[in-house]
């Protein structure tokens, strides 16, 4: 095998390992990757409120602080409404979110963005 094949296996052996390396932190902490995004922020949130909550938009206040607006329906077919959330991000996409004042007490919530969430 010549210098240069063995140059180009080894470049390519690095570029699939930086291809890895990419891939699984995408799949760990997509915002990493691709940056916190409202929708992402809001469908992470939804999804920790669990089934009563199909989804919610949150847009950007500065310094990583989001308002957010999570649809909230009890029961299924009932219509419900949006609940209003404010929510503090970092750069890895870990959030923690307070409902605003409300009639009804909502829980804090925190988690992370994850893959399902860009889906």
């Amino acid at each position: 095998m010549s210098v240069g094949q063995k140059l180009f296996l080894a470049g390519f052996a690095a570029v699939a390992l930086v291809f890895v390396a990419v891939s699984a932190l995408f799949l760990y902490r997509p915002a990493l990757v691709i940056g916190v995004h409202g929708k992402d922020l809001g469908e992470s949130i939804s999804s920790d409120l669990g089934r009563h909550s199909p989804h919610g938009r949150c847009k950007e206040a500065a310094d990583g602080n989001w308002s957010c607006a999570i649809f909230v329906e009890p029961d299924p077919g009932s219509g419900g409404g949006t609940v209003p959330y404010k929510a503090k991000s970092d750069d890895s996409g870990c959030w923690h979110a307070r409902p605003v004042a409300t009639s009804r007490r909502r829980p804090d919530l925190s988690g992370c963005i994850g893959i399902f969430d860009l889906l």
